[in-house]
């Protein structure tokens, strides 16, 4: 999603590939983080497709160091043991945490989502957000699921009870080599 963003805005995209267990190497990233063209990182965490969170004093390291806004995206964040970025976000300025309804909640189809950060950096966030916001149908299906907070807890507790099953089955597999822990929906 965010390379078909950065071609749709014409905006060079600069990957930097995780190390072998799916996490980020800062000493590949700190290059980057001085260069002055560079405005926005995005860190995907729980990462898809991987499913794993990232270290979260890599990715404090990286918010401290860059001058740019850093944001971090938590789609799988409702079946992570990890806590939300959200907690960060009144000691980094720069910090812009998203989440969304199509995970946990099943609103895919409806495409909403939230953003959280701090109040200054809302009028930079809005200068890049699409002009329309969602549709009034989309919204009442959003307020709808939030107040059905007990169904979205047992949704999650039951699809990570799924995932950790499908995780054992997979290790007892003989062709299978190595199953990697997951904080998000899925496993690999």
């Amino acid at each position: 999603m965010y390379e078909v963003s950065a071609a749709i805005n014409n905006v060079e995209l600069i990957k930097v590939p995780l190390s072998g267990d799916f996490q980020i190497e800062t000493k590949n990233v700190l290059p980057f983080l001085k260069d002055p063209g560079l405005k926005l990182i995005f860190i995907c965490s729980p990462n898809n497709p991987t499913g794993n969170s990232m270290d979260s004093s890599a990715v404090e390291s990286i918010i401290s160091d860059f001058n740019g806004i850093v944001i971090i995206d938590e789609a799988y964040i409702d079946f992570s043991e990890q806590p939300s970025f959200i907690t960060k976000l009144n000691r980094y300025r720069n910090l812009i945490v998203m989440q969304t309804f199509s995970k946990a909640m099943g609103l895919a189809a409806a495409r909403v989502g939230l953003a959280f950060m701090a109040p200054a950096m809302v009028r930079y966030f809005n200068k890049v957000k699409p002009p329309y916001n969602i549709s009034a149908i989309n919204q009442k299906a959003a307020l709808k699921s939030l107040a059905r907070s007990e169904l979205l807890k047992t949704r999650v507790r039951r699809i990570k009870n799924e995932r950790e099953r499908l995780m054992d089955r997979l290790r007892k597999m003989n062709i299978i080599e190595r199953v990697f822990k997951s904080d998000s929906n899925l496993s690999w």
